[in-house]
């Protein structure tokens, strides 16, 4: 047992000195700007029975339905940030964006699941969206197929 515990102390200070040191990062005299704005967008997707766009009494959440954020015009490609509904019909999407504008220029699409029509729009501008104080909200009515 002692050959081996030995053994292993040589091999772990064998692997150790062939690492090298600890690779060094040099100050610069520009500062990097890593990312000013994490904006959390919530979204809130409801059962729109009465296919009006408003949610009434009675209208269930709905859970498991994808919010996407988008930059510019957008497409799949452009997806930056995405969240799923909890069954509180609630999802938090949490955004890392650099820039004064954080959220221009921005949309947020629905992901429209199977056997339902949506009753609100699905894609939402976010220019000017009060990101702490506001929830996006997307009305969805079931098909009858």
């Amino acid at each position: 047992m002692k050959l081996i515990r030995m053994f292993m102390v040589v091999v772990g200070l064998a692997l150790l000195a062939g690492c090298g040191g600890m690779p060094t990062i040099e100050p610069t005299d520009t500062p990097v700007l890593i990312s000013e704005c994490f904006p959390t967008v919530r979204a809130f997707v409801w059962e729109d029975l009465d296919a009006d766009g408003e949610r009434d009494e009675g209208e269930r959440p709905l859970g498991q339905v994808e919010v996407r954020l988008f930059r510019g015009t957008g497409g799949t490609q452009g997806t930056d940030f995405s969240g799923v509904t909890r069954g509180s019909g609630e999802a938090d999407i949490r955004a890392i964006i650099a820039g004064d504008d954080c959220l221009e220029g921005y949309f947020a699409v629905l992901t429209l699941p199977n056997g339902y029509i949506s009753t609100t729009p699905e894609r939402v501008d976010l220019t000017g969206f009060d990101y702490p104080n506001d929830t996006l909200s997307f009305g969805l009515q079931p098909t009858d197929s």
